[in-house]
């Protein structure tokens, strides 16, 4: 098991941990820029007890658990995209041994023995100020989020495109991780994404996040898949549900590119767009910056947390692994340990369950995350992860029907065009086109000028 032999939990064991840690990752590191928005927004506010805005929330319901399923058992047909077909919003899967134990290790290995001196944007977050974003090299950002991220003051180090920073072995690991995500679908599903003009394609976040971290609550950015391939540690997801199609609440401010159902949690969450930085153009209006605007909100699935109750990272590192997990996934479905502030408008009338959904992440499984689930994750050790994206063809429509609503609004002085238009320009490109994919994104692309 890599846990047994990995750098993390070595460290945990061993008393000298900390001088052990920075020795063990000297001469390591690349670059970073904040974060896209797989797993976090730069955030206005950090939930906390006395931070964001406080909503009523009298939860008794159950959480439900996200399905597991092994590599070999995947089917991306029936495991995934058949519950985005019709009007459906998918579910979040995850796939275990997405990558051995061995392969984690070694992507690790790798990863921190290359990017050691690079800098970093290392995010704090207490439960009484607003989060601050600290400027250092990953070394500094290590040391700090093993000597003192807790459940009370966190640490999160992100690194957007660090990957792709480096000829040699960053590379190795951003190859060994998109063939774990891409062997998954197979060849006869590729990722658009790839035939996406250079400057048009999302990078890679690498996310070292300290015991006690979150993410905002978010829904990602241009509407694709998400993912997360889990390298080190573990860590919480919670998710939750698009409302039914028979919600009674009908969308208030219903724009082109939100489904009924979506529209309603988007506004029970107080929402706001957030444009991503996985694109670097800040001066046209019209780059993939202003076009891949995600969603956030400052409340939280975390919000109160009764901290005598969450074990410590070295607790854990020292219990027997299947009453560790026992206990982390009671843990994890304790709406009293980890507690949301989300209106109960957002987690559905039936008293008996809510629409808020669970997973345990640990190293090796791959998540696989739909367009409309809001989501956030809770660290319950230290852990390294890299989240990323895919746009198959079960997933185009929606990324091409955000790109053409995105322009739209930045073209606000052109004149309107009708949503029957614009959905019609949008099938026309993904369903009715006979062409590869390539063709399929060459032709978005000239659409667009």
């Amino acid at each position: 098991m890599l846990w047994n032999t990995s750098i993390i939990k070595v460290l945990i064991l061993v008393s000298c941990w900390l001088k052990l840690f920075v020795d063990a990752f000297s001469a390591r590191r690349p670059g970073v820029q904040v974060s896209k928005a797989k797993e976090s927004f730069p955030r206005r506010d950090h939930g906390g007890n006395d931070a964001g805005p406080v909503a009523e929330s009298n939860i008794s319901g159950t959480i439900q658990m996200i399905p597991r399923i092994s590599k070999q058992d995947f089917d991306p047909f029936r495991d995934y995209y058949q519950y985005l077909s019709g009007d459906g919003c998918g579910r979040p899967i995850v796939v275990e041994g997405a990558l051995s134990l061995l392969q984690c290790q070694d992507c690790c290995d790798r990863l921190m023995a290359e990017a050691n001196s690079l800098h970093v944007d290392l995010q704090q977050q207490t439960q009484k100020t607003d989060t601050r974003l600290l400027d250092c090299n990953l070394d500094q950002a290590i040391e700090i989020i093993m000597r003192k991220s807790n459940s009370q003051t966190a640490f999160t180090a992100f690194s957007e495109g660090l990957l792709e920073q480096n000829d040699g072995a960053l590379q190795d690991v951003q190859q060994c991780a998109t063939r774990a995500k891409e062997e998954l679908f197979g060849d006869n599903d590729q990722d658009w994404f790839d035939f996406f003009p250079y400057s048009a394609q999302p990078t890679d976040a690498v996310i070292v996040a300290g015991a006690g971290a979150t993410s905002t609550l978010h829904r990602d950015p241009m509407e694709w898949t998400g993912t997360s391939l889990c390298l080190e540690g573990t860590k919480v997801w919670r998710f939750l549900e698009p409302p039914p199609r028979t919600a009674d609440i009908a969308p208030k401010d219903h724009t082109e590119e939100q489904e009924p159902r979506v529209a309603v949690l988007d506004r029970a969450l107080q929402s706001y767009r957030l444009q991503s930085i996985a694109w670097q153009s800040d001066d046209d209006p019209s780059s993939f910056k202003s076009l891949s605007a995600g969603w956030q909100s400052d409340l939280s699935l975390y919000h109160n947390r009764n901290h005598g109750a969450i074990p410590s990272a070295q607790t854990l590192a020292e219990m027997d692994e299947k009453c560790r997990y026992v206990l982390l996934q009671d843990l994890v479905t304790n709406l009293d340990i980890l507690q949301p502030n989300v209106p109960n408008s957002a987690l559905g009338e039936d008293s008996g369950t809510t629409r808020i959904h669970t997973v345990i992440q640990q190293p090796g499984d791959l998540l696989l995350i739909p367009a409309h689930w809001w989501h956030q994750t809770y660290g319950i050790e230290p852990s390294v992860a890299i989240a990323s994206q895919r746009c198959g063809k079960g997933d185009a429509e929606l990324v091409f029907q955000h790109i053409w609503n995105q322009r739209h609004r930045s073209q606000s002085g052109v004149g309107t065009t009708s949503n029957n238009a614009i959905d019609c320009r949008t099938s026309l490109l993904v369903r009715n086109s006979s062409s590869s994919p390539q063709e399929a994104v060459a032709k978005l692309f000239q659409s667009l000028h």
